[in-house]
C-alpha cells in the first residue's frame, strides 16, 4: 500500500477483468459533498435488489481532470459490479468497464488525498513509463468499507487503463 510520496516501484502492472456496472451519473466537483450521497444512492439499489456479494465490488469511474475541468462540470460514476443476469433500470444505469492491461496504484488513506495520487500518476509516472493512456477513463475499487474503518485504514485501487 502506498502513501505519498509514491515510488515507481508502487504501481502494478496487471490485467483487469472486464466490469459490469450499474452506476449513476453524478455531475459536479469531484469532493465528498458530491459523490457521497450518490454512492449511498447506489448503495441502497444495491440492498433493495438484492446485489451485494461477497465478490461485489464499489467502483468509481472519474472522466475529466479537476486540474482542468471546472467543479460543476466534473462527471463521475459511481457504481457496483453486478451479475450477467441484472438489468439496471430507472436512474440506475448499465455500463461496461473495458478489462485489459492496467497500471494500478493502491493508495491508503483518506479520499481527500487521492488527488496527489492521481496528479503523482499522471504527472511522474505514466511520462517515464514507456505506457500510454487507453482511451478510457481511470477508476477507482474501493477495497474497503470506509464507514467501518478510520480514514487511514481505507484502501483504494486507482487503475488507469493502458494501451497494449
Amino acid at each position: 500500500m502506498a502513501t505519498a510520496p509514491y515510488e515507481t516501484s508502487d504501481v502494478r502492472l496487471q490485467l483487469q477483468p472486464t466490469y459490469r456496472l450499474a452506476c449513476l451519473r453524478v455531475v459536479g466537483k469531484y469532493c465528498p459533498e458530491t459523490l457521497g450521497p450518490a454512492f449511498g444512492r447506489i448503495a441502497q439499489w444495491a440492498t433493495q435488489n438484492q446485489m451485494w456479494r461477497d465478490d461485489t465490488l464499489s467502483i468509481g469511474v472519474y472522466y475529466d481532470d479537476p486540474e482542468v475541468t471546472p467543479g460543476d462540470q466534473q462527471r463521475a460514476d459511481v457504481a457496483i459490479t453486478i451479475p450477467a443476469d441484472v438489468q439496471p433500470s430507472g436512474e440506475v444505469q448499465l455500463q461496461t468497464l473495458l478489462g485489459g492491461l492496467h497500471a494500478v496504484l493502491t493508495h491508503q488513506g483518506h479520499y481527500s488525498q487521492l488527488g496527489e495520487a492521481y496528479r503523482w500518476l499522471f504527472g511522474v509516472w505514466l511520462p517515464n513509463s514507456g505506457y500510454e493512456q487507453a482511451d478510457a477513463p481511470p477508476y477507482e475499487v474501493y477495497l474497503n468499507d470506509c464507514s467501518e474503518l478510520p480514514p487511514e485504514e481505507w484502501l483504494t485501487d486507482i487503475c488507469i487503463p493502458l494501451k497494449e
